[in-house]
């Protein structure tokens, strides 16, 4: 059997009140990709784009979750984070009951 590269494929879905949806899958046949979301959404009304003409209305975030390090206390998180540019800079507590901070960035830092 053959090995098959997947690619990411995005694909627009055009929705009900003219909402705009990207869906990105990763597919090994952009033909069969589009039949599958179409399939999944044939219960509602919706279009799905043969191009995604909308892309200039969209913006690629990411969120990124930092533990502080307990040898480096006078490290400053937030203030890393804002150099960063990034938006909404929160602190947490995670599942396991330590801080983290959470930063949602336009682009993932390659540090900064």
């Amino acid at each position: 059997m053959k090995n098959k590269e997947y690619k990411d494929i995005m694909i627009e879905v055009c929705g009900p009140a003219n909402s705009i949806f990207l869906v990105m899958v990763d597919a090994t046949n952009q033909v069969s990709a589009r039949t599958e979301v179409k399939a999944a959404m044939r219960k509602h009304p919706v279009k799905v784009s043969n191009s995604p003409s909308s892309l200039h209305l969209f913006k690629q975030q990411g969120i990124l979750y930092v533990t502080p390090d307990p040898e480096r206390p006078n490290l400053d998180l937030e203030e890393i984070a804002i150099e960063c540019e990034a938006e909404d800079v929160t602190k947490e507590t995670n599942e396991d009951g330590h801080e983290v901070i959470k930063m949602r960035m336009m682009q993932l830092p390659g540090w900064c």
